[in-house]
């Protein structure tokens, strides 16, 4: 019996060790916020169904690194899910109906392939802010004149 217990014990100072080791590749850090700041952070957790700490840490890195965060995860594979039932269901009909051509078929399902793989990459790997920017200023050449009058709308805001 009490070679069980040592056992035991043995194990529980084995576990705790592999803790320790895990944990001493991380950082820990404290931020102080204020009422305000953390009130906006959690908003922005809850529609990232994240913890604050997990979000915190992706908007930091997202800010450097100018990326996006995206939706939660099951929401984007909800969306790839959907999106190939619907492909799934227009491969169906390709081979029921016979009012359309196989080619036309083909077409579209070749379009919702291509529309698929690039939800993917915008999902998965989204452009850098500065890229999505400068594509933004070259399909809409005023639209400095707006973004101009949006900050300064901010600004006034975020000053009262």
């Amino acid at each position: 019996m009490v070679h069980h217990s040592e056992n035991s014990n043995n194990q529980i100072k084995l576990q705790r060790s592999k803790n320790n080791n895990q944990k001493s590749n991380f950082i820990k850090k404290e931020i102080r916020l204020r009422p305000a700041e953390l009130s906006l952070l959690q908003e922005a957790t809850k529609q990232h169904k994240s913890r604050l700490t997990v979000f915190i840490k992706q908007a930091a890195l997202a800010y450097i690194q100018g990326v996006y965060i995206l939706p939660d995860d099951t929401q984007i594979k909800h969306f790839e899910r959907s999106l190939r039932q619907v492909s799934d269901a227009v491969h169906y009909l390709s081979q029921r109906a016979h009012e359309f051509s196989d080619s036309q078929f083909q077409e579209l399902q070749d379009l919702i392939t291509t529309l698929e793989g690039s939800l993917h990459t915008i999902f998965h790997k989204p452009q850098r802010l500065e890229t999505l920017l400068e594509e933004m200023v070259k399909e809409h050449p005023n639209i400095h004149k707006w973004v101009r009058k949006q900050l300064k709308r901010i600004e006034r805001e975020s000053s009262k």
